[in-house]
């Protein structure tokens, strides 16, 4: 799933379009705080 929500981040996707996308397909709810958190601990190991 956090792969999932990285590669939607990279492609420009806003963190409540995220969430929106992850309830959609999934069926169950992310809030956008989540998404924000999971985003902000992942990227620094993309980055390297």
């Amino acid at each position: 799933m956090k792969g999932k929500i990285i590669a939607m981040y990279a492609k420009g996707l806003t963190t409540r379009q995220i969430s929106d996308q992850i309830e959609y397909i999934y069926s169950f709810e992310v809030s956008e705080s989540m998404v924000s958190n999971i985003t902000n601990k992942l990227m620094p190991e993309t980055e390297a």
